[in-house]
């Protein structure tokens, strides 16, 4: 028989092992910072089934692998906050979900990625895509399209490589990118490149922000901040709502679509040192077609306050840059872009390719680093500066470096329209110690090429 004194110790020590015993991690919920690997079409299908490949996990990709009828891994209500490493694998993505496409405002191999702070951003990295999606929706509203993601916000998305084929068409707004379609907030996409061929055809409509259409060789929207870096495409990309049956209005670049546009003077974000090499074409059977070899549109900013100016700075284009078959009533056209607005700041950027105005109708503007320079009273008046040309176009002011300056914009500051080599010296004012550089052809090269 147990004394009193053992029963009690008994009863101590099992109350104490059954605590323990609670107080163990289920094991099927793998910790935060574990991280889970990727081997299949079906190890990926399962993120977001929370006890076992949970939105906010670590992820890893162990070897290339194909997508096939691909349903968007997480949606505005349950994003995607975690961690995506493709460990320079590939992924090869054949086209998605039938019913995704018609009926996900977010479309993507992720719908939509959120971090869950500036601090503990999602990240989606080192990852080539290989695409041949096709697809055509029938959606009632508009939509967000990126290979990558349909959406991202307080995320990192780099060291993307994109090949093959994407095409995507939509009587209503479509914003579309390579890597995303829009991008919002303290969001940057960075070190990445492409040789992907897109062709979208947007339709009309109330958007997701606005009734304007974007479409970008890596991002369609860029708002609220958002970042694009060391970006380079040298595929070749059209913006065709002329093949539409709904009219509408595009802005399109080699980069980005653009940023938010209207007449607001709030920072919408910056593209930095990206090129273009490709060609870019936009046509539209609405009011505006805007095509740029970096962007369609950028508007924001104050002439106090570099850090909030939208802005594009120490880019590139050598491809080509057209409307081609455009029926707008008012095309836009821009080497480096098409429309700098209410603020906005092109600088230390440069375009030696070809413009090709073709459209129904003449061009409003064009010129080939900024077609149309406009607006608003000071401190956000827009600039340009420290920029040149040296390619061709087949339209007059096509040659100038601004098109057509207008409002309150400043006039171009140190900008030139370049016909053959010249000397260092003829560049006044240009930093060649810590930004430029002679090339062996005779023209400015940034240093970072």
């Amino acid at each position: 028989m147990f004394s009193f004194f053992q029963k009690k110790v008994c009863l101590i020590l099992l109350t104490c092992l059954l605590v323990v015993s609670c107080s163990q991690p289920d094991d099927t919920t793998p910790p935060v910072d574990e991280i889970i690997t990727i081997y299949s079409q079906a190890d990926i299908a399962k993120i977001g089934v929370e006890q076992t490949h949970p939105l906010s996990g670590n992820y890893l990709l162990a070897n290339d692998i194909v997508l096939e009828n691909w349903p968007p891994i997480g949606d505005q209500e349950s994003p995607f906050t975690g961690v995506f490493d493709g460990d320079v694998k590939k992924i090869t993505l054949t086209g998605f979900d039938g019913a995704a496409v018609s009926g996900k405002t977010y479309l993507g191999i992720f719908g939509y990625v959120k971090g869950a702070s500036a601090s503990a951003k999602a990240v989606i990295k080192n990852l080539t895509i290989d695409s041949t999606v096709n697809a055509a929706s029938t959606m009632a509203g508009g939509q967000a399209v990126g290979l990558i993601t349909g959406y991202a916000e307080l995320a990192v998305i780099e060291n993307i490589t994109l090949t093959g084929t994407f095409a995507f068409k939509s009587e209503k707004t479509i914003f579309a990118g390579g890597v995303t379609g829009f991008i919002s907030g303290d969001t940057l996409v960075k070190d990445s490149k492409s040789s992907l061929t897109m062709n979208i055809v947007p339709g009309s409509g109330s958007g997701l922000s606005g009734a304007y259409n974007y479409v970008g060789g890596f991002v369609g929207l860029f708002r609220n901040g958002a970042g694009i870096e060391n970006c380079h495409n040298s595929g070749d990309l059209i913006a065709d709502n002329a093949a539409n049956a709904v009219s509408g209005q595009v802005f399109v670049g080699g980069i980005a679509g653009g940023s938010s546009y209207g007449f607001i003077t709030a920072y919408q974000g910056y593209i930095k040192d990206s090129s273009f090499t490709g060609t870019v074409t936009g046509r539209s059977a609405g009011d505006w077609t805007f095509v740029g070899g970096i962007a369609g549109t950028i508007c924001g900013g104050n002439v106090n306050n570099l850090a909030t100016t939208t802005r594009i700075e120490r880019c590139f284009v050598n491809g080509t840059v057209s409307n081609e078959g455009d029926q707008s009533g008012y095309p836009y056209i821009g080497g480096v872009v098409a429309y700098n607005y209410y603020g906005a700041l092109v600088s230390q950027s440069y375009f030696n390719g070809t413009i090709i105005s073709g459209g129904d109708n003449n061009p409003f503007a064009c010129g080939s680093v900024v077609g149309y320079h406009s607006q608003t009273s000071a401190p956000n008046n827009s600039r340009v500066e420290e920029c040149y040309s040296s390619g061709t176009a087949n339209i007059n002011n096509g040659a100038n470096v601004v098109g057509t300056t207008a409002g309150s914009a400043l006039s171009p500051v140190r900008c030139y329209t370049v016909t053959s080599p010249q000397p260092q010296t003829f560049y006044e004012g240009w930093d060649f110690v810590n930004v430029w550089k002679m090339g062996d052809d005779g023209y400015p090269k940034l240093k970072w090429q």
